[in-house]
C-alpha cells in the first residue's frame, strides 16, 4: 500500500500546495468536514489545491474559486504520487 500524506511525517502544511491522490473516479469536496455535507465541487486525480487548514481527519482546501473539505488521506504534498495514482 503506498503511503499517503495523511501517513507521513512530511503531510502537507496549511498554505501549502497539495494534489489529489485517488485512482478512480473524482473526489468530492465538501461545503463542510463530513461526508454527508453538501458536494460543492469534484476534483479530478493530480488536481493542484490549496490547504487552507487541518482539521482532524479533513483538509480545507482551494481549488481555483472553489473552497471546501476533502478527506485527508486524499491528498498528498508530492505531484509524482498523484500522478502515479492516476496512472494506475
Amino acid at each position: 500500500m503506498t503511503e499517503t500524506a495523511a501517513d507521513s511525517e512530511e503531510a502537507p502544511k496549511e498554505n501549502e500546495k497539495g494534489y489529489v491522490l485517488i485512482t478512480e473516479a473524482y473526489l468530492n469536496l465538501r461545503a463542510e468536514p463530513s461526508t454527508e455535507a453538501e458536494v460543492v465541487s469534484q476534483l479530478e486525480c493530480a488536481a493542484e489545491v490549496t490547504i487552507l487548514a487541518d482539521s482532524d481527519e479533513w483538509y480545507q482546501v482551494q481549488s481555483g474559486d472553489k473552497t471546501g473539505y476533502v478527506y485527508k488521506k486524499f491528498i498528498t504534498n508530492s505531484y509524482d504520487e498523484a500522478r502515479a495514482a492516476m496512472l494506475e
